[in-house]
C-alpha cells in the first residue's frame, strides 16, 4: 500500500507483515513436558503435530506485527516494530553438511533417507566419539527432511536426467568381480558413458573379416536421459533379421561432435582388436591380416553432419572417406569430409 506519512516519498511503498504465533503442545503425557518440566513449543512437523508425542498442536496468537516502509526515490527502508512477541521462537535445527553427505553418496548412491540416519549414527558410534558428539550427530541427522533434501540437491547436481556416473563406474567394477560381461559398460569417464557388450564385438569382428557383409550406420540422437545426448553406430545383423547398436555413447548435450565421435570409435575399435584374431582363426583365416582393424565394415552411412565424418576421420584416416555415404536422398553419394 502506498505510504501517506509526512516527508515519505509519493513513489514509496509500506508492506505490514504480521506474525503468525507459534504452537504448543498440551499433552499432559508429552515426553518432552515429563523431561523439561515445561510444554513444548518448539518441536512440531509440518502438519502442526508435536514431534515428542504427536498429538495436535494448539495455536499461540501474537499481536506483534511490524511495517517495512521502503522509500524508492531516497533508497532508504525503515521497519517500525509494534507490539511484543509472546509467541515462542522457532528452535533452529542442525542441518547436515553437504560435503559430508556427498563423500557418503560416493560409496553408496542409491542409499535411502532412512539408510543415510542410520549409518550416520551407527558410523558415529562406532568411532569412539563420546555421548555428547553422538547426540550432536544424532540431531544433526534427525530430522528426514533436511536429509532427503540435500540428497535431492546432490542428485540433481551429480545424477543428471537421472544417471549416475559414479554409480556406473561401481557398477562396472562389480560385472568385473561376479565375471560378467565387462563389455556391457565399455567405458566410462568424467562426463559420458560408452556402452556394448561380449556379442556386440564379436558381430563387428565378423563386420572386419567379412563374414557379414553389411554397412554401419553412424547417427546422433536424442537420449532418454535428460540433458543428454546418445551417439551410436548401429548395423543390420541377418541372424536375428533386426538392426543392432554396436556401441552407444551418452554424453552431455549438445553431444553429437567429433570429439565424442572420435572417442566412441576409439575405444570400441580398440576393444574390437582384442577379439579380432581369435574369431579369424575361428574361420579359418590368418590372423595377421586382421590386427588392429578394429571395425572396418564395407560402408559407413549417415547424414551430411559433418561432425560425425570429421570424428571417424580422425581414427579411422581421411581414406575413411571412400567408404562413408549419405543418406540425405534415395540416392547414395560419395560424402567429401571437411
Amino acid at each position: 500500500q502506498p505510504c501517506n506519512r509526512k516527508g515519505f516519498c509519493n513513489g514509496g511503498r509500506r508492506t505490514l507483515q504480521i506474525c503468525k504465533g507459534s504452537l504448543e503442545c498440551r499433552n499432559s503425557q508429552c515426553i518432552y513436558k515429563k523431561i523439561h518440566r515445561e510444554t513444548n513449543k518448539v518441536d512440531f512437523t509440518m502438519s502442526k503435530k508435536c514431534i515428542h508425542c504427536k498429538a495436535n498442536a494448539l495455536p499461540i496468537e501474537c499481536c506483534a506485527r511490524k511495517y517495512v516502509e521502503h522509500d524508492r526515490c531516497h533508497k532508504d527502508m525503515t521497519v517500525v516494530y509494534i507490539g511484543t512477541h509472546n509467541c515462542s521462537p522457532r528452535t533452529q535445527e542442525k542441518k547436515p553438511e553437504k560435503e559430508k553427505q556427498e563423500d557418503y553418496l560416493k560409496t553408496r548412491p542409491t542409499s535411502t533417507t532412512k539408510q543415510i540416519q542410520v549409518e550416520k549414527i551407527r558410523e558415529a558410534m562406532l568411532s569412539g566419539k563420546g555421548v555428547k558428539e553422538i547426540e550432536d550427530v544424532a540431531d544433526e541427522y534427525s530430522n528426514p527432511r533436511h536429509v532427503q533434501y540435500l540428497k535431492s540437491v546432490i542428485n540433481d547436481e551429480k545424477l543428471p536426467g537421472g544417471s549416475d556416473l559414479e554409480a556406473i563406474r561401481l557398477l562396472k567394477g562389480d560385472f568385473l568381480k561376479r565375471n560378467l560381461d565387462n563389455n556391457l559398460i565399455l567405458e566410462v569417464g568424467d562426463n559420458y558413458v560408452i556402452l556394448s557388450s561380449e556379442e556386440k564385438l564379436r558381430l563387428a569382428a565378423l563386420i572386419t573379416i567379412g563374414v557379414v557383409n553389411e554397412p554401419v550406420s553412424l547417427d546422433g540422437c536424442e537420449s532418454i536421459a535428460k540433458g543428454f545426448t546418445a551417439v551410436e553406430m548401429t548395423t543390420y545383423f541377418p541372424l536375428l533379421r533386426r538392426n543392432m547398436k554396436l556401441v552407444t555413447l551418452f554424453a552431455p548435450k549438445p553431444g553429437e561432435n567429433s570429439e565424442n565421435v572420435a572417442k566412441m570409435v576409439e575405444v570400441f575399435d580398440s576393444a574390437v582388436n582384442k577379439i579380432l584374431p581369435a574369431i579369424a582363426e575361428e574361420y579359418g583365416l590368418v590372423a595377421s591380416e586382421f590386427a588392429n582393424r578394429g571395425l572396418d565394415p564395407p560402408a559407413y552411412v549417415g547424414d551430411e553432419g559433418g561432425a560425425l565424418w570429421k570424428g571417424l576421420c580422425k581414427v579411422k584416416g581421411t581414406c575413411v572417406k571412400n567408404k562413408t555415404i549419405s543418406c540425405k536422398t534415395g540416392h547414395t553419394k560419395t560424402l567429401q569430409v571437411l
